[in-house]
């Protein structure tokens, strides 16, 4: 602390690739420990599912794709979030969700109880009964 670092010593800790630093407060030293520590320990993803949607029929569009005619049985499902399609206990998809639409327009998001049409990016092999889960994927940063 206060202390600076001599000619030589600065030289060979450039040569051989050593960070120095150099601290006036103790607490500057501990807050760059434990940031160093924590980047050490990575971060952790977690899953909040946002919503979920069954598939009751499909529609065939243009260009061999298909749309979903679903309705969302619980939360909301969420243009801008991920989407996973189960049929039965398997998943066949996981993705974006290419296009959420309600009576012909495009719409940001559609809440429980409401119908919808569902695209997702690259699928189309959607079935009546298929369940459709919006889910959001955090990153938690851990303190220490």
């Amino acid at each position: 602390f206060h202390v600076g670092v001599q000619g030589k010593a600065s030289k060979l800790a450039r040569q051989e690739g050593v960070e120095i630093r150099l601290y006036d407060v103790i607490y500057e030293l501990m807050d760059d420990i434990r940031e160093a520590l924590t980047d050490l320990l990575g971060v952790e993803v977690r899953e909040q599912i946002l919503g979920v949607a069954e598939v009751k029929q499909v529609f065939p569009l243009a260009r061999r794709t298909t749309a979903a005619g679903c309705v969302v049985t619980r939360g909301k499902v969420v243009a801008s979030e991920r989407a996973r399609l189960l049929r039965g206990r398997e998943t066949l998809f996981d993705g974006r969700i290419a296009s959420l639409r309600r009576f012909q327009s495009d719409v940001p998001e559609v809440r429980e109880g409401q119908e919808c049409g569902i695209r997702l990016e690259g699928f189309d092999a959607f079935q009546p009964g298929d369940v459709v889960q919006c889910y959001r994927v955090e990153k938690i940063k851990p303190q220490l």
